[in-house]
């Protein structure tokens, strides 16, 4: 055997060792634990159920979602436009700055849940006769945060949320805002906190509108919104949303790192690192004449390419019907976990939201008048309605619900909303 044919030997196995090496890597890594915050992502991080779920929270108002740049359509009389943002950090131009504090001026809300705020934003709505000017929100670090909403009305509950990495706990910088932050010349209202006294949520008027400042993102995403009673948090802290369109900024979101570099009170932050590639081509001067005439030339570019464009005007498509989607969804999720049980349980409260819609039959007690009473109306056989019944309670009064055991469920529930008149 000559050194070519060994040498392709030796390249061949090389080739083998990497693709099965990249292949474990692909089995073994299920999720992707990165706090991307994404919409369209539906890993343990991202904001996939929640961007749905605001979609359905006023059905018959509009709900945009802002890829390019912020932008506000007008807002019709006697409704109260929502603009919301969930992510690391915020990265505004001095354009989109102007649209949002005119578009919250004009009597409409601006939400935002992250883990810092832009300096310029603050040092806005700040007022001089504050004690304190606006720093940034402080951490505390540990594996869990627990978490409660402080107006009356929303009974006071306590969250505790963990932060989770490959499904073990981890300790995680929890943002919160220093208590020397807080100014009531202004009209600041404390709406949250934990229950070590630390602020998250705080509400502040502007013009004829509210900013709210909230400094937890991550409670916001997939992970803990799979958590009925941490659902229970979102819902009670977008319960300050007025009825009127939504505006999900997608345009916005950058790293927490970048943010603050861009964002602080400091001017020197937003200094070049000592190891910064573009460092080393100022210091050479044949690279240094490049970088300038490179730099010339695209601002030639941009005032002469300017004129003849205008700003981008995005298209709004249609408004989707996303519910079966969602529900799909969330049936998904369930089932990778694995938790047939709490699946069926979900399946079985729709069946009989959908029968006191529909029928107007009160679903407390699922006895045999109910049966008999619903069988009449639905025009559905007493012996269907019952194995809906029986198979239910079975389930929800056992430990463990098989697979074949929650199809046959599906199935039997399938049968009703295709053949109930």
């Amino acid at each position: 055997m000559n050194s070519r044919n060994i040498g392709i030997i030796v390249i061949g196995l090389g080739l083998v060792i990497a693709l099965l090496i990249l292949f474990s890597k692909g089995r073994s890594q299920q999720f992707d634990w990165r706090e991307t915050f994404e919409e369209e992502s539906k890993q343990p991080y991202g904001t996939y159920i929640i961007h749905h779920l605001l979609q359905e929270y006023f059905p018959k108002e509009d709900f945009h979602t802002l890829t390019d740049s912020i932008y506000f359509e007008e807002v019709p009389n006697g409704k109260v436009g929502n603009y919301v943002f969930i992510g690391a950090g915020i990265l505004y131009d001095s354009l989109d700055m102007e649209d949002l504090f005119n578009f919250v001026d004009e009597g409409n809300n601006a939400f935002f849940s992250s883990l810092t705020i832009p300096y310029s934003m603050m040092e806005q709505l700040y007022s001089e006769d504050c004690y304190y000017y606006w720093g940034d929100y402080e951490a505390d670090s540990d594996t869990v945060m627990e978490l409660t909403l402080y107006e009356e009305h929303l009974n006071e509950e306590i969250f505790t949320f963990k932060s989770l990495k490959k499904n073990q706990t981890r300790k995680y910088n929890w943002r919160y805002i220093p208590s020397y932050h807080l100014c009531d010349d202004i009209g600041m209202e404390v709406l949250g906190g934990t229950v070590d006294s630390t602020f998250n949520f705080i509400r502040l008027p502007y013009g004829n509108g509210h900013f709210y400042f909230h400094t937890t993102p991550l409670t916001f995403t997939n992970l803990h919104l799979l958590e009925e009673e941490l659902l229970a948090y979102s819902e009670k802290v977008f319960s300050y949303l007025e009825l009127g369109p939504i505006y999900w900024d997608d345009s916005s979101r950058t790293s927490e790192f970048v943010a603050r570099q861009q964002n602080g009170s400091d001017p020197w932050s937003k200094r070049l690192s000592a190891n910064s590639p573009l460092k080393y081509i100022l210091s050479q001067a044949p690279l240094a004449w490049a970088w300038y005439l490179l730099l010339v030339l695209g601002l030639l570019y941009l005032i002469f390419r300017g004129k003849r464009k205008q700003r981008v005007i995005p298209i709004l498509e249609k408004n989707k019907n996303t519910s079966l989607e969602f529900l799909s969804t969330i049936g998904r999720l369930y089932f990778l976990r694995n938790n047939h049980k709490d699946l069926a349980h979900q399946k079985m409260r729709l069946f009989l939201a959908f029968v006191r819609e529909r029928y107007h039959i009160n679903t407390k007690d699922l006895d045999g008048t109910f049966v008999k009473r619903l069988a009449a109306i639905s025009e559905v056989s007493e012996e269907r309605i019952d194995q809906i019944v029986l198979l239910s309670n079975n389930m929800s009064g056992g430990s463990f619900v098989s697979d074949a055991t929650l199809v046959d469920f599906h199935k039997k529930i399938d049968y009703f909303y295709k053949n109930c008149k």
